[in-house]
């Protein structure tokens, strides 16, 4: 029995500013772009389905769900074919493909939240992988704020010990 391919590969449609950015950082810290990239994905979806945590946000969701399958039943109806998206935002800006591979299990997640949601796969990629760096950036920003701060402390702290 052929077992089943773990890992998702494709590509995903990015800010082409964005991604350089992410690619510098990858090279300032070590990383791999691809591992760089999957992580920061892995992130911002976390950051979403966190948010499901809060009931206002859990109802939105399931509203969304059920909006999304009465458009496709319509659309059957009405005698056309069935959308498998919603038309999403044009990105502003230049754009670029952003080769990738995820594992399986991530990509049925993401995959059934994006049908349920009815936003096309490659629009929640994106725009996971967007919020994943700015959640990274905001937590090293506030890491280093924090060491700053702590530093100043002690130096305070040395002079008064001194006078």
């Amino acid at each position: 029995m052929i077992s089943p391919r773990r890992t998702w590969q494709g590509s995903v449609r990015v800010s082409a500013f964005r991604l350089e950015h992410c690619r510098k950082r990858a090279l300032e810290e070590g990383w791999d772009l691809s591992d760089f990239a999957r992580m920061l994905i892995c992130l911002g979806a976390t950051s979403y389905f966190l948010r499901l945590r809060k009931p206002e946000a859990c109802e939105r969701f399931k509203l969304l769900a059920r909006m999304s399958g009465a458009s496709k039943a319509l659309d059957v109806a009405a005698g056309g074919r069935p959308r498998s998206c919603r038309h999403e935002p044009k990105q502003i800006g230049e754009t670029t493909l952003l080769p990738m591979h995820l594992p399986r299990g991530l990509y049925d997640i993401i995959s059934t939240y994006s049908v349920t949601t009815g936003t096309s796969r490659n629009a929640l990629l994106s725009r996971f992988f967007e919020a994943g760096f700015v959640i990274y950036m905001l937590g090293q920003n506030t890491l280093l704020k924090t060491i700053c701060s702590l530093q100043e402390e002690r130096r305070t702290s040395s002079r008064e010990t001194s006078a």
